[in-house]
């Protein structure tokens, strides 16, 4: 918006260079505008500043202990996922925006429970269940069925939504 005014985006039209100002200084006014509403409405991308993330709730239960997560994997009649995230992990925000928040992947993961280890803070509960399960960091995602790990689909690193859906146990 500093930059349109700036450029003088209100004034009128003197020759074809103040036009071609003109013009390049209403499409950065127009940005600013839509930069600013985004981010008044919870947006935090400067590229995408219509995507409201924030708004979106997480379907995750973030475990905090060893007994909560032995707890609900032990409660969990069906399939558990387990995700290994951290805030300062860039692919593990990457797979939040483009693979968990996704329709198809959320369709296909109706019939799990979706457990998450926020590794934000790294404590020692992380570094226990990362030991636990030979979690080497973040982003890694494991697999339960009636309290084991499934160890052949434990996936590790970023993974496009298409690959991850192939890689849910059990769905067709």
């Amino acid at each position: 918006i500093v930059s349109a005014l700036w450029m003088h985006v209100l004034l009128p039209f003197k020759n074809i260079f103040s036009h071609l100002r003109k013009i390049v200084s209403a499409i950065l006014l127009a940005y600013g505008l839509i930069v600013i509403t985004g981010a008044a409405m919870g947006g935090t991308d400067l590229f995408h500043p219509w995507e409201f993330s924030s708004t979106k709730k997480s379907s995750f239960i973030v475990v905090k202990n060893m007994l909560q997560f032995d707890n609900e994997l032990m409660r969990a009649k069906k399939l558990v996922l387990l995700d290994f995230y951290a805030d300062w992990c860039t692919a593990c925000v990457e797979m939040d925006k483009a693979v968990f928040s996704r329709s198809d992947v959320q369709d296909a993961l109706k019939n799990v429970v979706l457990l998450r280890d926020d590794m934000t803070a790294y404590n020692e509960f992380d570094r226990a269940l990362m030991q636990r399960y030979q979690v080497i960091a973040p982003p890694t995602i494991l697999f339960f069925t009636q309290g084991k790990e499934i160890s052949s689909a434990k996936i590790v690193g970023e993974i496009s939504a298409e690959k991850f859906i192939l890689r849910i146990p059990g769905h067709p």
